[in-house]
């Protein structure tokens, strides 16, 4: 009877926020997946992509995709200190919290913090774009490198040669899309490695 009245809850929450929004869709960003039940309290594993584990805990909402549609499931707490596991009003124990192992979640773009720039919302957006740092020109980025702990940039520099850069929100100070730059701030001796 939980996960019915659970599942019931954040479809009714879903359907009232798609009357009031019928863009829903593309106000998500992607934000991770939601991993296997922890404990039993109904908690469940965060798998978060890298630059949004500092947006999550200050989250009312996180919208998990169920057959293509975004669900918004109202967040009760967090699992421990560290953002890895979450529970959700209406859902408390592992049965309930079950149908969501595997599925994808995202963030409402309204909780973004103003020029807040999302290293997966861009990744796909970036290739060719060139990469400014101190006013100079380093390169333009030739691929997107995920690794499981980190997302790197391969950027051809000016001087034909190749240099990977974390793609992280730290190095990152401005996204031109009209122009087609990413101005990045470096650590002192980051290129020359």
């Amino acid at each position: 009877m939980i996960l019915n009245f659970a599942l019931f809850n954040a479809l009714y929450s879903f359907f009232i926020l798609l009357k009031q929004e019928p863009m829903l869709r593309d106000e998500i960003i992607p934000a991770g997946k939601l991993g296997k039940p922890v404990g039993r309290d109904g908690a469940i594993k965060l798998e978060v992509e890298h630059g949004f584990e500092k947006l999550l805990k200050k989250l009312k909402f996180l919208f998990v995709s169920i057959e293509g549609n975004f669900v918004p499931f109202r967040i009760k707490g967090y699992h421990s200190s560290q953002v890895d596991a979450v529970t959700f009003f209406d859902i408390n124990s592992p049965e309930a919290v079950n149908f969501l192992t595997n599925k994808l979640f995202g963030i409402h773009r309204s909780e973004l913090p103003s020029g807040y720039h999302s290293p997966s919302k861009t990744n796909k957006d970036t290739v060719g774009y060139t990469v400014i740092e101190s006013n100079h020109t380093i390169g333009v980025i030739t691929a997107i490198i995920k690794n499981p702990g980190q997302t790197l940039i391969e950027v051809s520099t000016t001087d034909s040669k190749k240099i990977l850069i974390p793609y992280v929100d730290a190095f990152i100070s401005d996204i031109n899309k009209d122009r087609k730059e990413i101005t990045m701030k470096l650590p002192e001796g980051l290129l020359d490695l």
